[in-house]
């Protein structure tokens, strides 16, 4: 009888070290799954914080180009402008001999010959 008591005793307190093992390895197993997942998030932060750097010099970028296509519509309206004031002053012979010269252009530029 004794030999039963001792050996449900240690059957007993083997189950309770087992339980008590699977417990620890999964705290371990959870902190070690949570510090992977602050190490991953502090990747991804650091790659989200590059990315709206990225971004933000980007945006900066598009502004400036922006303001330089601002520009020169506003010069090509200047010189279209300009251009047209120039065409109504000029007289019939005066126009004819200008689209004779560009006429001849286009011809030597078609056959390459200068």
């Amino acid at each position: 009888m004794k030999k039963l008591y001792v050996f449900l005793l240690f059957l007993c307190f083997s189950i309770l070290v087992f339980i008590g093992c699977n417990n620890l390895d999964s705290k371990i197993s959870i902190e070690e799954s949570t510090t992977q997942k602050t190490i991953s998030n502090n990747k991804v932060n650091e790659e989200i914080e590059k990315l709206k750097e990225e971004i933000s010099r980007l945006n900066e970028e598009l502004k400036r180009k922006e303001v330089s296509i601002k520009c020169l519509m506003e010069q090509k309206d200047y010189y279209k402008q300009s251009i047209d004031f120039m065409l109504e002053k000029l007289s019939e012979d005066e126009l004819k001999e200008i689209m004779e010269k560009d006429q001849l252009i286009k011809v030597k530029s078609k056959f390459k010959i200068f």
